[in-house]
């Protein structure tokens, strides 16, 4: 599921419901407008998924969330340091036979 929020300060109870009722396997953000005021626990107070995000660090906006289920086993992949004014977030969920890269990514315009 991929969605874009434009701040999910104010929607966070819309994305619990759709977590709940839903359960998707993946959920991607962009514009997830989030900062270290909302901590993973707030964005998934269930406790049912994986949060990978990358927050605009200097100012409000932009943003990139994942969810994984935690019904997979995945990980973070780290992004080179020269990519870091670049919001983009990349995790590998691994099953028995494979690996998948997945990448988020949200670039504002100029």
């Amino acid at each position: 599921m991929l969605l874009n929020a434009r701040s999910l300060k104010n929607k966070l109870a819309d994305l619990h419901v759709l977590l709940h009722c839903n359960s998707p396997d993946l959920v991607f953000v962009t514009e997830s407008w989030l900062d270290d005021s909302v901590t993973d626990g707030v964005v998934d107070p269930s406790g049912l998924y994986s949060v990978y995000r990358h927050d605009r660090l200097y100012t409000v906006g932009g943003g990139v969330l994942a969810l994984v289920s935690n019904r997979f086993h995945s990980y973070q992949v780290l992004i080179p340091r020269h990519f870091s004014l670049v919001e983009i977030e990349c995790f590998e969920i691994v099953t028995s036979s494979d690996v998948f890269r997945f990448i988020v990514v949200y670039r504002p315009p100029p």
